[in-house]
């Protein structure tokens, strides 16, 4: 008795293989993006904040 054969895989579309790297390097982007934003409105917010001098040492 013979095992039967497994599927054969899809093949893979060279196009979904590029669109599926494009997607993932606009999603670099994206997030590389996004974190420039947060640290530049990081730094705005700080510096509007009264700066306060140090307590002095006892």
């Amino acid at each position: 008795m013979t095992r039967p054969r497994p599927p054969r895989p899809e093949p893979v579309d060279p196009l979904d293989r590029e669109l599926a790297e494009a997607c993932a390097e606009a999603e670099e982007i994206e997030k590389r993006d996004f974190l420039a934003l947060i640290r530049r409105a990081n730094a705005e917010w700080w510096d509007e904040q009264p700066r306060q001098p140090c307590a002095p040492r006892p």
